[in-house]
């Protein structure tokens, strides 16, 4: 049967609003005669009672060992399934709450940053077999002697990643609060691009360069089970233009993107290439030059062209370098 893998952060599933949301697309997929299976992040951000920070809160986190932890933090993302599937099923979709370690997420052995080895999904082809849509809590799974591990930055994402891989799964859609990935943070930088299409190479390459794109781990499930894997944005109708990461990145400029990392008392900024686009790094060396920013420790490796700034100035640093590449690419 076929499926589609959704997931929700923790800020789209603390409304009713959001919620109403989630319910949308559930029956937009089954309207495609597919199935979705849903993976839920914990409700809110702190100070949200249920969110995951809220809940280590309760608790003296730096003295608490590592398994108690786990334990504690995987009711967040339990709670949210519940109230997910009891919202969906209010509006005529027959939901089916499930743990992590329900829906057979095995984990290796490390408490907080655990990775997940395997899924069984016999539970979960039953559930489908059904008809029904399965809720499952992101960010957690089981090891072989039973216990209860949280997977650490990024959990829920990898969840949905791996059920996908496993499931065969169409595609797994990302939902967050922006439409996709894009040539830099739309929230800082004026003029961003969105990127429609990715691939999973490039993702990786930019995610380990301090992008805020998706964690390693996720990209990496998807490509191994070369599921598209799409960024899109909650509020929005599925068919709203969006990042689809997959076998290959097609884009009409070299320039893929830029982002900023804190290294040290330093910001490290990096601008992304295509790989056939080596050559462009003159143009960026131009670029920081034409606007004055300072740049230590210049590398380029693979896809990224990056060097250390001053923090003060890496905001509008990026700003800069961003619209004069766009320059550069569009109006030359």
């Amino acid at each position: 049967m076929k499926t589609i893998v959704q997931k929700y952060g923790g800020t789209s599933v603390n409304t009713a609003e959001k919620r109403e949301m989630i319910a949308k697309k559930a029956r937009d997929v089954l309207a495609q005669g597919a199935i979705p299976v849903i993976v839920v992040s914990a409700m809110g951000r702190y100070p949200s009672p249920y969110a995951t920070d809220s809940l280590f809160s309760i608790i003296e986190k730096e003295r608490a060992d590592k398994r108690s932890s786990d334990l504690l933090i995987s009711c967040g993302e339990v709670i949210s399934t519940v109230v997910v599937s009891e919202d969906l099923k209010t509006k005529g979709i027959d939901a089916y709450p499930m743990t992590g370690f329900q829906a057979g997420i095995l984990t290796d052995d490390r408490f907080g940053d655990a990775e997940i080895i395997r899924i069984d999904t016999s539970r979960l082809d039953e559930i489908l077999s059904q008809g029904k849509v399965p809720v499952v809590a992101g960010f957690q799974g089981m090891n072989e002697m039973g216990e209860i591990l949280t997977l650490g930055r990024g959990g829920s994402d990898t969840t949905a990643a791996a059920l996908g891989r496993y499931l065969c799964s169409e595609a797994v859609e990302i939902y967050t609060d922006v439409d996709g990935v894009f040539s830099a943070d739309p929230n800082s930088v004026e003029g961003t691009r969105l990127l429609e299409q990715l691939s999973y190479d490039d993702v990786l390459a930019m995610a380990r360069s301090g992008a805020k794109v998706l964690h390693p781990r996720a990209v990496t499930h998807a490509k191994q089970g070369q599921v598209p894997l799409c960024v899109m944005n909650t509020t929005k109708e599925r068919s709203t233009p969006h990042t689809i990461i997959g076998t290959e990145t097609i884009s009409d400029m070299p320039f893929l993107g830029i982002a900023k990392s804190e290294e040290g008392n330093m910001t490290r900024i990096t601008v992304f290439m295509l790989p056939d686009a080596s050559e462009e790094s003159s143009l960026i060396a131009s670029a920081i030059e034409k606007n004055g920013i300072s740049a230590a420790d210049v590398r380029i490796e693979g896809i990224a062209y990056s060097f250390l700034t001053d923090t003060a100035g890496a905001a509008d640093a990026v700003a800069m370098l961003h619209k004069t590449l766009m320059e550069c690419y569009f109006e030359s």
